[in-house]
């Protein structure tokens, strides 16, 4: 009776989220987590609802999948910065943390790339 509970308590759609998410992360972590392998767009409020709505019974979410999401969300949120910037409408502070976080990213690529 308790294996029925159990089953019937069972989020089918949340598990095939997760099986989702911990295969984009895997692959992000597979190679070398680079920023072309992040969620963009309404991916990443997707990732978050799904994260915020983990049943209690289902085990815990693996820490690379947590990384991925916030890593995305970072990403989305620099390229926002960023795009302010060229476009003349962020105040002077925005528009030196998106250059430093530019710089940053590039200084990224060329230490992976060479």
């Amino acid at each position: 009776m308790r294996r029925l509970g159990t089953a019937l308590k069972f989020d089918l759609a949340w598990v095939r989220d997760q099986t989702r998410h911990g295969g984009l992360a895997a692959s992000w972590q597979a190679g070398g987590r680079t920023e072309n392998r992040l969620q963009s767009g309404g991916d990443i409020g997707l990732a978050k609802e799904w994260l915020a709505r983990k049943p209690r019974e289902m085990p815990e979410v693996s820490e690379v999948v947590r990384e991925f999401a916030r890593a995305s969300e970072a990403a989305a949120d620099a390229r926002g910065r960023a795009e302010e910037v060229e476009a003349g409408r962020a105040p002077s502070w925005t528009r030196a943390r998106a250059k430093a976080d530019h710089r940053a990213v590039a200084h990224r690529r060329t230490a992976e790339y060479g």
